[in-house]
């Protein structure tokens, strides 16, 4: 019989689409004997609710020790001196040190060199395509276009079929990070280096918009993210471009009814990346014993027992690839579940989401997603959408 641990930690997360997997996580970890893990109620909506209430907590009372915001709200967090450096405990954990250097687990919870968040849940832009409309339209299922001409072209004929039928959506439900991916494939950048001005006003903001009006002319409509998954698993769809983190469910879907198939998202350059979205888990307590207690968690949720869990329920990919490859964890899967190959190949090309610095990140964020809505419907045009856009961040930002 394992000892009582003395330790309670208490951790915060958003969406209650996580509730299985954290309360299996807590369950497990429990079983270590070091410490255990209750979750404060999940926020009904997204992360930046998350967010929201971890900044009104810092203020008025009540941090968990651990929380698992959304990549690009690390930033605020760090600047707002809420999370707190890990630099000292990753020195003494041997584990990390051996971790391979080009390891999203070693990169993306880095802030100015320092490191502050450990990955728990990583999602990469893909796109996902109806077998059975895109045969309809003529494209061959075995070889689909892996680029934006081809692929916009294949909507354009799958709603030129009738039948209401929607050729392709563009996914900005998860903010600017699926614009932000057309931007990091092209080499760009959302800011200069200072972040005080943005960089993606020039050829790689007007390439950008471009593919948001080429799904425009392939008939996307408006409708919410909730409402364009509805719509792609009814069979309404043919190529959404969205997040990997969506796959298993629109898979759970569309079976026996139609088969669904991924393309990873295109790189147009050398140096293309695309933003790693998802959740890093970070650390708020400072107490000396907490904190190491804190670290274990989090170390325990990008090992390799969890992130078979997170791949195998929402499609994302595992923080470190190699790691799940053996028979233990993730084995064949992947040779089992084609549809996920498309993600992890683009785990090796992530770069950080970006998040702009100041007071006004989440201001900019919804002003970009009704701009870049408005291009996606044609209800504006690319050129001018991306000169009052860049003019209205740049607004925003400080100086």
């Amino acid at each position: 019989m394992r000892a009582q641990s003395s330790i309670k930690l208490q951790s915060s997360y958003a969406t209650s689409a996580f509730d299985a997997l954290m309360a299996r996580a807590a369950e497990i970890f429990a079983e270590h004997g070091t410490a255990t893990i209750s979750f404060q109620k999940p926020t009904p909506f997204n992360s930046n609710e998350l967010l929201k209430r971890t900044l009104l907590q810092a203020v008025t009372g009540g941090l968990p020790d651990v929380s698992f915001p959304a990549n690009n709200h690390v930033l605020r967090l760090v600047s707002d001196g809420i999370a707190q450096p890990l630099d000292n405990l990753a020195a003494t954990d041997t584990g990390w040190a051996s971790a391979k250097a080009d390891s999203a687990i070693r990169r993306l919870g880095e802030v100015d060199g320092r490191l502050y968040g450990v990955p728990f849940q990583i999602s990469v832009p893909v796109c996902i395509v109806n077998l059975a409309l895109a045969e309809r339209a003529g494209a061959n299922p075995k070889a689909l276009p892996e680029d934006w001409p081809g692929l916009l072209d294949l909507a354009k004929r799958i709603t030129a079929l009738g039948d209401g039928l929607v050729g392709g959506f563009f996914d900005l439900g998860g903010g600017d990070w699926t614009f932000q991916a057309l931007i990091t494939a092209q080499g760009g950048q959302m800011a200069t280096p200072d972040g005080r001005d943005v960089a993606f006003d020039g050829p790689v903001g007007m390439a950008a918009m471009e593919v948001l009006r080429g799904f425009g002319e392939a008939g996307m409509v408006d409708m919410t993210q909730a409402q364009a998954l509805q719509a792609f698993g009814a069979g309404t769809i043919g190529v959404l471009a969205t997040s990997n983190n969506v796959l298993t469910g629109l898979e759970k879907q569309a079976a026996g009814r139609f088969a669904i198939a991924t393309v990873p998202w295109p790189l147009t350059a050398s140096d293309g990346r695309v933003p790693a979205g998802g959740r890093t888990g970070v650390i708020f307590t400072k107490d000396p014993e907490r904190r190491a207690a804190a670290w274990a968690f989090l170390r325990f949720m990008s090992g390799p027992e969890i992130q078979t869990l997170v791949v195998k329920s929402t499609g994302a990919i595992p923080v470190d690839p190699e790691v799940v490859k053996g028979a233990k964890f993730l084995g064949d899967f992947y040779a089992q579940n084609p549809n996920h190959q498309a993600g992890l190949a683009r785990s090796r090309q992530l770069v950080g989401w970006y998040s702009y610095p100041g007071a006004n990140t989440v201001q900019i964020r919804d002003l970009m997603i009704d701009q870049l809505r408005q291009v996606a419907t044609l209800r504006a045009t690319p050129g001018q959408t991306l000169k009052t856009m860049s003019q209205a961040v740049r607004a925003l930002l400080p100086q």
